[in-house]
């Protein structure tokens, strides 16, 4: 079907109105809206021919996109429930969802150059991805059963939990920009959890919540106004990086602690409350240097903590078991080679 015109189809008396091949435009972006209480299904791909303009759907019945893929120059607003009947790429300036999506075991990849929000009524999904430099923004519980990797800017309109029942690669959890909102995060996985930019630089996010096997620090700041609590590993990627909270909140790494690369990442926390390392502090990779700040305090109960530069401890410590704390010179370069000048009577 080819659009000429913008173009409504309206079923008055509730009934499906379906198109069985692909929707395009005529070469010029044309609207297209489907009014009725009934089904509507798209049975090809919407727009990858020739982008339509916008799609709109209204409040009642639902929509069922099994051509795997809408494109539009604008919005794309679905009134009613969505579902997939294929690993399906939307694409547009923005998408609003305002009776959610079940994916039925399907991947979702939603390209908006806008804004983007996600909440609890997403659900059923298999790998959920964002993209195509807008926002995103999350609230509630959204489960996957493989991975989420949100490649824009991520914005709490709410508390959220991401929880994804797979595991390893599988699993991963991946925040491929900046992290803000003064809300609360839980993010549960047998995968990776990674922030790869700052998290709460512009807005502290309430409290943090990693229970991933693995989480990786590389955007080079974490900031709370409450607890960070990484139940797992922690890897630092960043050169530098800070972990802050503003309100006094406890800041604990049950796992291991490491840099990525020996003497490259430092490592700096701040808070008021307790600092807690459960576990040994570059182990496998020694940190570059670790400070903590004045108030609160620090407990060591993984045994080491292995640094090439130095380490300053602001607040009290206690050790929750023997400990060796080393400046090791793995990872730092060799001093120069000293000049030998021998001379030569005469």
């Amino acid at each position: 079907m080819v659009l000429t015109i913008d173009t409504t189809l309206t079923s008055t008396g509730g009934g499906a109105i379906g198109f069985a091949s692909t929707v395009d435009s005529d070469g010029t972006a044309r609207a297209l809206t489907v009014n009725t209480t009934g089904a509507t299904s798209f049975g090809g791909a919407v727009g990858t021919g020739s982008a339509l303009a916008s799609l709109t759907t209204d409040a009642m019945g639902g929509t069922a996109l099994n051509g795997g893929a809408v494109t539009t120059t604008g919005a794309q607003s679905f009134g009613d429930a969505v579902s997939l009947g294929a690993n399906t790429t939307l694409t547009g300036t923005t998408g609003s969802f305002a009776a959610g999506l079940l994916g039925n075991g399907f991947d979702l990849t939603l390209n908006y150059s806008g804004a983007t929000a996600l909440d609890g009524s997403f659900t059923g999904i298999d790998d959920l991805t964002t993209g195509n430099g807008g926002t995103t923004t999350l609230s509630g519980t959204i489960s996957t059963t493989g991975t989420q990797t949100y490649g824009d800017a991520v914005a709490l309109a709410g508390g959220t939990t991401l929880n994804s029942s797979g595991t390893g690669a599988a699993g991963n959890v991946t925040f491929g920009s900046t992290l803000d909102g003064t809300q609360t995060l839980n993010i549960n996985t047998g995968g990776t959890a990674t922030f790869s930019g700052a998290v709460g630089a512009t807005t502290p996010l309430a409290q943090l919540v990693s229970a991933a096997p693995l989480t990786r620090i590389n955007g080079g700041a974490v900031t709370t106004t409450g607890a960070q609590q990484y139940t797992g590993s922690v890897t630092l990627g960043a050169a530098s990086t800070t972990l802050t909270s503003t309100g006094s909140g406890q800041i604990l790494v049950v796992g291991a602690l490491n840099g990525t690369v020996a003497g490259a990442q430092a490592l700096t926390v701040n808070t008021a409350g307790s600092t807690v390392f459960g576990g040994p502090v570059g182990g496998t990779a020694a940190l570059a240097s670790l400070a903590t700040d004045a108030p609160g305090s620090t407990v060591l109960n993984g045994g080491s903590v292995t640094t090439t530069g130095g380490q300053t401890y602001g607040d009290a410590v206690s050790l929750g078991a023997g400990t060796t704390l080393t400046r090791s010179t793995a990872g730092r370069s060799p001093p120069p080679a000293r000049r030998r000048t021998t001379t030569r009577s005469p």
